[in-house]
């Protein structure tokens, strides 16, 4: 009959490394009895996984299973658990908007658009909160989990976990992106975006360059659907489309001293960063 046994283990520190005492006996500390036993030992050295060995007492010793699998990542294990608590009947539609906000922080992270982790999180908090107000308290386990598991993280780690998060949710996470290129040859910009989806972020942004005076000078903004004075499509707003390819707008494009693109990238979220990306790529005012 198989017994549930007690498992004594002694660590022994004398000066010299820790050792394993196993000892087996029953539950009143005597010898056990003939019959078969589970004795699970565990090692002093912390690196050194747990051996389970069924030992027939009298008899031979049974080989010892496999050995358990890999420990789930604590970071992965948590927020896992935050998306299992949520009750919301509309988990499934919030969890696909929810990629989509994970994705766009994530992707400005790795633009180096944002550049500091508390602007990352503060960003994302909001965008969480953003999506998940029409059941906020159902979502509470995921809002207030996230925030709290980051609260301690710097920007690396911070991002980390967020693209654990946006696996979690559904969303594979997207690659590193390659080392940005050194300065390029470029001496103006063109911002190509959609006017009639122009964002108030984006009409700041655009308000500042435009009273800039170091920058103005250096810079356009394009429509992609821009007339010219013949009410036909403007040749520089399809050239700056052509440049974009099948990259989602709004895009900063860079644009050489003959007038072609040497450059294209997200438009960030500011002036600031704006001009911070400019800068990088070589582009200064004169």
């Amino acid at each position: 009959m198989k017994r549930i046994i007690a498992l004594v283990l002694l660590a022994c520190l004398c000066g010299q490394a820790a050792a394993d005492i196993v000892m087996l006996l029953d539950p009143a500390g005597k010898p056990v009895a003939a019959g078969k036993y589970r004795l699970l030992a565990i090692p002093a050295d912390a690196t050194k996984p747990p051996v389970s060995t069924v030992i027939d007492v009298g008899g031979t010793v049974i080989p010892p299973g496999p050995p358990p699998g890999p420990p789930v990542d604590d970071t992965t294990a948590k927020i896992t658990g935050y998306l299992a608590a949520v009750t919301a009947p509309d988990k499934a539609a919030t969890s696909a908007k929810l990629v989509l906000g994970y994705k766009a922080t994530i992707g400005f992270a790795d633009a180096g658009t944002i550049t500091d982790a508390a602007a990352l999180k503060t960003i994302q908090q909001m965008v969480d909160k953003q999506l998940t107000s029409k059941s906020a308290s159902a979502w509470k386990p995921w809002t207030d989990g996230m925030t709290t598991l980051v609260a301690p993280m710097d920007l690396p780690a911070t991002l980390a976990a967020y693209k654990i998060a946006l696996a979690t949710l559904g969303g594979a996470p997207p690659p590193n992106p390659p080392d940005p290129p050194g300065p390029t040859s470029a001496v103006a910009a063109v911002i190509l975006l959609e006017s009639e989806n122009q964002t108030a972020e984006q009409a700041t942004l655009i308000n500042q360059a435009r009273n800039d005076k170091a920058w103005s000078k250096l810079i356009r903004v394009l429509d992609p659907n821009q007339k010219n004075e013949l009410n036909q499509p403007d040749p520089q707003a399809q050239a700056a489309v052509k440049a974009a390819g099948a990259s989602p707008l709004p895009r900063l494009l860079l644009q050489d001293a003959a007038g072609g693109f040497v450059g294209s990238e997200p438009l960030p979220a500011t002036w600031d960063a704006t001009k911070a990306v400019l800068t990088a790529k070589g582009l200064v005012p004169r």
